[in-house]
């Protein structure tokens, strides 16, 4: 398999140091001597279609005007990467049910079939989760010209340690024990809530469990980079955290009286979740547990070992989290709307 390996150096650099991060963005935002393809040459009006290099994008200039251009938007991401406030938000702008009747329908080919006929008049925007490479790839390869897809991007190990506190709050200690082994975790009253360490390391973290499941090393993979140089999508990439401007930017033409939707349990949180450690049977709340266990998470329990090219992600990331508005028009995808 040919891997990106060989492509030009990106847009941005991984070493930034913070002295000069600033000037670094401001040079990916407007351009410089030393060849960064500035937003005067990304959406809608570059000299070339395909990208050679990750490139900086902004809101107001680029990706506002490939959604005017645009007949279509697609909106994928991993699990806890803001993704229900996503569908919320789509599925009430326009008037189609992307929570419930078809939620991440693309991960289920019968399901995209169905799609197809449930309504006459299609949907201009979709969100959806991504459980792994395969749907995605399918969509980068069969999209339109006049479609584009946004990738949404969370750091792999920020959303582990969410996935992980999701599954405990919002699912061992809410009782919605579906796929995963209940036993490991027992209300001590109707406030508190207690895991077992061992349980919850074997049985769920290594394990992989639900959202663990549904990351980096299932949808960037090989394959999907391979899928974007081999079909050159319409596509941009935006952190997780620039959800919000993302939304305004679609109200903006598909639904204008729409205010940008946040769904997240732990607005909701009723029940204090804590961890009963395995060597002293001390009680640690999960959120500091995750926190202290970051940094060895994944080499321990070898959570990366189904991954493919790693460094294509974290070259995309470098480049992703310099830029100013922190979106890009990644590698080999086009920035340009037919």
């Amino acid at each position: 398999m040919v891997l990106l390996t060989d492509i030009p150096a990106a847009t941005t650099s991984g070493g930034t140091s913070s002295s000069d991060s600033s000037t670094k963005k401001k040079e990916q935002q407007h351009g410089s001597a030393g060849g960064y393809i500035g937003t005067e040459h990304a959406a809608g009006v570059s000299s070339s279609s395909t990208m050679t290099r990750n490139t900086c994008i902004t809101f107001e200039n680029d990706i506002e005007n490939m959604i005017s251009q645009t007949d279509q938007v697609f909106i994928t991401m991993p699990a806890k990467a803001a993704g229900t406030s996503l569908k919320h938000f789509v599925s009430t702008c326009t008037n189609f049910d992307f929570q419930y009747q078809y939620d991440n329908f693309i991960n289920k080919p019968a399901k995209e079939r169905t799609f197809l006929t449930s309504t006459y008049k299609m949907p201009k925007v979709i969100a959806f989760h991504a459980n792994n490479h395969e749907g995605v790839s399918d969509l980068v390869r069969d999209m339109t010209d006049k479609s584009l897809l946004v990738y949404i991007h969370r750091h792999e190990n920020d959303r582990l340690l969410s996935a992980i506190t999701y599954i405990v709050h919002g699912r061992l200690c809410a009782g919605v024990t579906f796929g995963i082994d209940a036993s490991i975790a027992n209300m001590a009253n109707e406030t508190t809530c207690i895991v077992q360490e061992d349980g919850l390391v074997d049985k769920i973290i290594a394990s992989r469990k639900m959202e663990i499941l549904y990351g980096q090393t299932s949808i960037l993979t090989c394959n999907m980079y391979e899928s974007i140089k081999a079909n050159s999508p319409n596509m941009i990439i935006v952190n997780y955290k620039q959800v919000d401007r993302l939304q305004a930017t679609i109200a903006k033409k598909y639904c204008p009286d729409l205010a940008p939707q946040k769904d997240n349990i732990s607005l909701e949180q009723k029940v204090n979740a804590f961890v009963k450690l395995a060597n002293t049977g001390g009680l640690v709340p999960i959120e500091e547990w995750v926190k202290e266990k970051r940094n060895h998470l994944e080499w321990t329990l070898k959570l990366k070992a189904k991954g493919s090219c790693q460094a294509e992600t974290k070259r995309m990331e470098n480049d992703l989290f310099s830029c100013t508005d922190e979106s890009i028009i990644p590698m080999f995808a086009s920035g340009v709307i037919h």
